[in-house]
């Protein structure tokens, strides 16, 4: 949020999202690291409900 908040506040709404989403994808990364064996790991295929 912090870093978001900057960025929104300096004018540049977008290189906050962005920031954000940089700081949210490393935290994730390390709880839910990526596998070596795959690298696409969701399915390209439409699944109909």
């Amino acid at each position: 949020m912090a870093a978001l908040l900057v960025e929104v506040k300096a004018g540049r709404p977008a290189d906050g999202i962005v920031a954000a989403v940089e700081q949210v994808g490393k935290v994730l990364a390390e709880h839910f690291p990526r596998s070596s064996t795959n690298t696409n790991e969701i399915p390209d295929k439409l699944i109909e409900l």
